[in-house]
């Protein structure tokens, strides 16, 4: 645009490059106005050397590269040093880039470089830092959810061994309807079965899983990695997780008034096993699946009327139908099958 005052109304006027060297009225005082001619363009001297191409900035490419190279590499100490040489190669870059009139490219590889220095020396460690933060507390969620669902198939089972007593003049899998201990099931290709008499948790399992009056997926604790989540027809206690309060034939235990539906509070009939060492778990105290050193025993622990409590001992107060209060040791009244009973 050619800028030019109206000699006669002293308007400034703008005209197109166009319209250079010609006479125009005035738009506003009609008087005529004779406009410049634009000075041609300066010619390059004779002999001069030809301009030289734009060329792409060194430092750039490197700031990219090695911010590329920071971001892939910054779990380790060395991506984080990457990082911080990129981001000051990017500056650098963009500093002589500015400088140059165009004489240097690369603006854009250098404000990448720039962009991914800072993303590795501070972004990745918040991240880090974060991920640090919520990995403990994703664990203790599971860990609940683990244990809330642990809860539940002890009362499953407890419900089973409810409805299984009100067609057995109220006993639990184990007694006959006279209150007699039982013997062993017979395994066939489609029912569960195991050698061993009435008292063995394996057999009072193998009968509420032939009455279907739970999932056999609900004798597996979701902490107990090492036990087999599938059983096989001759039920184990290698196939189980819970222990079952420990029962006989004598009629003088008392133990034997609370395997059956009694809705007794303060009588447990099982709980997760005892993982302590020794056949009566009493040489190094009793370890849980919720805990990992021996004497730190904690875990759910099913009641006679069917609620749950977690434990954070060994040790709990019981008083048995018909019996004294008794205070029952998981460390000795497990029982000596692999510390399946209570």
């Amino acid at each position: 645009m050619i800028r030019i005052n109206c000699p006669h109304c002293q308007t400034t006027l703008e005209v197109a490059d166009d319209q250079a060297g010609q006479a125009a009225p005035c738009p506003h005082c009609g008087g005529t106005v004779t406009l410049p001619a634009l000075a041609p363009p300066l010619a390059r001297p004779a002999g001069s050397p030809p301009p030289l191409p734009a060329t792409r900035s060194g430092m750039a490419t490197a700031a990219l590269v090695l911010g590329i190279i920071g971001l892939v590499t910054s779990c380790v100490g060395v991506g984080i040093i990457l990082g911080i040489i990129a981001l000051v190669l990017g500056i650098l870059a963009q500093s002589d880039i500015s400088r140059s009139q165009g004489q240097r490219t690369g603006s854009g590889r250098a404000t990448a470089g720039i962009v991914l220095g800072v993303c590795t020396v501070v972004a990745i460690p918040i991240i880090a830092l974060l991920i640090g933060i919520l990995l403990p507390a994703l664990g203790a969620a599971r860990r609940t959810a683990n244990q809330m669902k642990n809860c539940t198939q002890i009362r499953g089972i407890i419900q089973g061994n409810i409805l299984y007593a009100q067609g057995n003049s109220d006993y639990y899998a184990g007694f006959t309807s006279t209150g007699v201990l039982g013997g062993p099931v017979a395994a066939s290709p489609t029912t569960y079965g195991s050698t061993r008499d009435g008292s063995d948790p394996a057999t009072r399992y193998a009968i509420l899983l032939n009455g279907q009056y739970f999932l056999p997926s609900y004798l597996h604790n979701p902490a107990d990695q090492k036990q087999v989540a599938v059983l096989d027809t001759n039920v184990d206690s290698g196939q189980f997780s819970y222990a079952l309060l420990e029962i006989s034939g004598h009629p003088g235990d008392i133990r034997n008034n609370d395997w059956k539906d009694t809705t007794n509070s303060q009588a447990a009939v099982m709980g997760d096993r005892n993982l302590g060492p020794g056949v009566d778990n009493t040489s190094g105290g009793a370890q849980s699946l919720w805990t990992s050193s021996p004497g730190a025993w904690r875990g759910a622990v099913g009641w006679n009327d069917n609620h749950v409590e977690f434990e954070t001992t060994p040790v709990v107060n019981t008083k048995y139908t018909g019996g004294l209060p008794i205070a029952t040791d998981y460390r000795s009244s497990w029982g000596s099958i692999q510390g399946h009973r209570i």
